[in-house]
């Protein structure tokens, strides 16, 4: 368990940087291996985190969050991966071209069987920023999450969602970090990017949301929530 943990630390991938990588403002990968489960409760994040690195790796492999960075696992083993009651509020912001999924709380769970996401009770104060795409991108980027698509499975054996985010919230009353991107993306929301056979309720955006001098080879979405 990873609790009531508080970073001031900023952390920067530099513009000279080489290869793949992820950035996170706490912890850059949630859980991964056999029958496990990862709680992370009560923590918050201040320091900036910075992705200045714009050169086009070879696949697009890199994850950017306020907090955790990855959910990843097996699908011979049940992963459990808990986000209750943490906060970002750091500014994430992102230049490089191929970053597949950008979130205040949250970047990216990878769609494999028995992995169960819990995201409850979790704020984004810090303003999400994400340019110099190129085209043939497909970034996500979310207010809390940037991108969970379930592919594998849905639901469990007793109906219960693999993926489950509650109670968020993107800012609020009188505090509104934005969600910006100018460039090519694929979806840009005020809570999330792009989620699939997920379960969302009682979450909301208080941000404001933009997407500017698009250059877009798909579909696009561009949503408050």
């Amino acid at each position: 368990m990873v609790k009531n943990v508080v970073s001031y630390v900023p952390v920067t991938v530099p513009a000279d940087a080489n290869g793949k990588f992820r950035a996170a403002g706490l912890i850059c990968l949630g859980t991964t291996g056999s029958d496990r489960t990862t709680t992370i409760e009560g923590c918050k994040t201040y320091g900036k985190v910075s992705v200045l690195h714009t050169q086009i790796p070879g696949t697009n492999v890199n994850y950017v969050s306020g907090m955790v960075g990855l959910m990843d696992g097996t699908d011979n083993y049940t992963n459990k991966l808990v986000i209750t009651n943490c906060e970002n509020h750091a500014d994430v912001e992102v230049r490089h071209p191929r970053v597949e999924a950008v979130g205040g709380v949250f970047g990216q769970r990878f769609s494999k069987k028995y992995m169960y996401l819990t995201i409850d009770g979790c704020k984004n104060y810090g303003n999400i920023s994400y340019s110099c795409a190129t085209e043939g991108s497909r970034c996500a980027i979310g207010g809390l999450v940037g991108k969970v698509v379930e592919t594998s499975a849905i639901t469990d054996a007793d109906g219960k969602y693999y993926v489950n985010i509650t109670n968020c919230e993107n800012g609020e009353k009188g505090v509104a970090p934005s969600v910006v991107s100018n460039g090519v993306l694929y979806c840009v929301g005020g809570v999330a990017g792009w989620i699939n056979g997920v379960s969302m309720t009682g979450c909301k955006n208080y941000g404001a949301v933009s997407a500017a001098d698009l250059v877009v080879s798909e579909d696009k979405t561009v949503s408050n929530v």
